[in-house]
């Protein structure tokens, strides 16, 4: 029969110390597939999420690349579960953010002849808006048992840009920057640009920053990865090896924050604008120059009051040079022709003052694409521009405000100097405003001055109506005959300064041509006493040769006409004239004055104008009309005595 245990003490068995070694996979080390106790639901594996970027420290857990979420999805993977009954179908749920995402999905059995691990993508439409979302899953058995929710995997959705959708700001430049840089800047700082870029707004790790010289680009200059995650402002040094790679001209910096998902800030950022100069710069500006210092109203007058400017070192051709003359600025372009002249207009000089002489300090700079580069050393120019009778608007000569000359003549002629009127004649013209005592007039005529010295404005004149000068005539004999230009010049005693008249013309016929040369015949015979004789020897029927020279009074453009007369028919001291004709007007060419000029050569032919006389005496003569188409004159009778009668008493011809 057996014993009861009943009431016995339990029997203590002694514990023993001998070690037994544990297998790895042993039920005791891996938890078993329930939740809490054997009767518990299943334990999930977590759900993977297979695209999301590497996992960074402190980063954004499983974020998803912008564009790989737009393209590809959230793509996920899901290990097999443990089958706990052979037959009927189990279900598969999936949760986002505890919502359940589409509907539940059947797996047949067994659940090893589905392809492990389970995949699928959740589209960009179905993720949701920026933010952390928690996936998760639960599996439902044919008995109606449900095992998990697996534990939440996050995937971090990131849609928003680190500056939070707004359009960033401009950088902030060194003080030292201005509208122009150049690499000597740089190098007197440090060798660089270190400038300042606006803080982000949303920053998270990994952020990166692009910096942009020129607008638009496809290429950053600089690339600063791995930002860190703060909101203050990013300091950025751009090295003057970056800058001048850059190329020179307008920089236009801007930047772009990039998160690591792939959202870029608004491009271009605000722009800050700078010019980088690579260039060498001018130097050595050479002192200006003004080569007709000091400068009067002639120098304005003929256009010769210049600045000159030296050649610089590194001169480029369409370098602009910014003279400035008394503080009005005057521009030159440089064409490499040296020295550059750089006119100074009237408008310039006589902004200094008419009234009385000033200094003007001239200094200038060189203005290369924007880039300001001087001044030169400044140098003063004395200037002088007062005047008697000119007037603001333009530096003369003439002075068109001015009353012109009118001329009276002995005869009481207006502008006019009759046949013979051998003396003085009257010049008028009102008085001009601002007549002094002290100036000074001269009267021209035909570019003869009238006075030696210059007549000098009295008193009396300051309150006279007009003035009342004399026209020597020996003044008016020396300009001979024609339409004589006269006008006045005025002058204020104080300096070199002289303004014009307009001109007045005034036709003069008052003067003969009374000494011209007689003809001269190269085949007479000479009496001696100024006559000739022509014989048949001398060849008469063949044409008698004339010569006219006069070196002192016929010059190219006069014109003379020869007029052939001859007393006959047969007779040497005949009282009747035989022929008289007129030859065509000739136009002399060259000044008789010449040196081996032979005179304008006539030849008289035979018929007509010898034949009609055996016997008779010719006394030709020449009509000279001046070049001016008012001088004229006669010459006197060459004397000579021809004869046809032959001694054996035959006619020749």
């Amino acid at each position: 029969m057996a014993k009861s245990k009943k009431n016995q003490a339990p029997q203590l068995k002694a514990r023993s110390t001998k070690k037994t070694a544990v297998a790895p996979d042993s039920p005791l080390l891996v938890r078993p597939p329930w939740a809490r106790t054997p009767v518990g639901p299943l334990v999930l594996s977590d759900l993977r999420v297979m695209n999301a970027l590497p996992p960074v420290t402190n980063g954004q857990p499983n974020l998803m690349d912008i564009s790989e979420l737009y393209a590809e999805g959230v793509q996920c993977e899901i290990d097999m579960w443990i089958e706990i009954l052979p037959f009927g179908n189990d279900g598969l749920e999936v949760f986002i953010n505890n919502v359940l995402y589409g509907s539940r999905i059947p797996f047949s059995k067994p659940l090893s002849a589905h392809t492990w691990p389970y995949r699928f993508s959740i589209p960009e439409e179905d993720i949701g808006e920026h933010g952390l979302k928690n996936l998760t899953y639960e599996v439902f058995s044919s008995n109606g048992s449900t095992d998990g929710p697996a534990a939440p995997t996050p995937v971090t959705i990131d849609r928003r840009d680190p500056n939070a959708g707004i359009r960033p700001g401009s950088v902030t430049l060194p003080s030292w920057v201005g509208n122009f840089v150049t690499l000597q800047d740089l190098d007197a700082n440090g060798g660089a640009m270190v400038i300042e870029v606006p803080r982000r707004l949303d920053p998270q790790v990994g952020d990166k920053l692009e910096i942009y010289t020129e607008f638009p680009s496809d290429t950053p200059s600089l690339t600063i990865d791995d930002l860190p995650r703060t909101t203050a402002p990013v300091m950025v040094s751009l090295t003057k090896a970056l800058l001048e790679a850059s190329g020179g001209g307008v920089k236009q910096l801007n930047y772009v924050y990039t998160d690591r998902a792939g959202n870029p800030t608004s491009y271009p950022s605000s722009f800050r604008e700078f010019t980088l100069v690579t260039e060498d710069l001018p130097e050595n500006l050479r002192d200006p120059e003004c080569p007709e210092a000091p400068l009067d109203l002639l120098d304005a007058q003929l256009n010769r009051a210049e600045i000159w400017i030296r050649e610089y070192d590194n001169a480029l051709a369409g370098d602009r040079v910014l003279v400035e003359f008394n503080t009005l600025l005057l521009v030159g372009i440089v064409n490499m022709v040296w020295p550059l002249r750089v006119t100074i207009p009237w408008d310039v000089l006589r902004d200094g003052g008419l009234d009385a002489p000033y200094e003007a300090d001239v200094l200038y700079n060189i203005d290369r694409g924007g880039v300001i580069t001087g001044p030169s050393d400044t140098i003063t120019v004395d200037v002088d521009l007062r005047s008697a009778g000119g007037r603001p608007e333009d530096p003369g000569p003439v002075n068109p405000d001015l009353d012109p000359v009118e001329v009276t003549s002995s005869e009481g002629l207006t502008n006019q100097i009759g046949p013979g009127d051998m003396d003085d004649a009257t010049a008028r013209f009102d008085v001009y405003t601002g007549a002094t005592a002290g100036h000074r007039i001269q009267l021209w005529w035909k570019g003869l001055p009238c006075y030696d010295p210059p007549y000098e404005v009295t008193l009396a004149d300051e309150s006279a109506t007009e003035f009342v000068l004399t026209v020597p005539a020996a003044v008016i004999k020396d300009a001979g005959n024609g339409d004589i230009p006269t006008w006045y010049t005025l002058n204020n005693g104080a300096n070199d300064n002289v303004i014009d008249s307009v001109e007045t013309t005034v036709s003069v016929s008052a003067f003969a041509v009374d000494n011209l040369l007689p003809i001269n015949y190269p085949d007479g015979l000479s009496f001696g006493d100024g006559r000739f004789a022509l014989t048949c020897a001398q060849g008469i029927p063949s044409g008698i040769r004339t010569v006219i020279k006069d070196p002192a009074n016929l010059r190219a453009g006069d014109r003379i006409t020869l007029h052939w007369v001859i007393f006959g028919p047969d007779d040497f001291e005949s009282t009747v004239i035989t022929v008289d004709e007129a030859f065509p007007s000739v136009t002399i060419t060259h000044n008789h004055d010449n040196p081996g000029h032979p005179g304008e050569l006539f030849t008289v032919p035979f018929p007509t104008y010898i034949q009609p006389v055996l016997v008779g005496r010719i006394e030709a003569t020449y009509h000279v009309l001046k070049a001016d188409g008012v001088t004229e004159g006669n010459s006197p009778a060459t004397i000579v005595l021809m004869t046809r009668r032959q001694t054996d008493g035959t006619i020749c011809g």
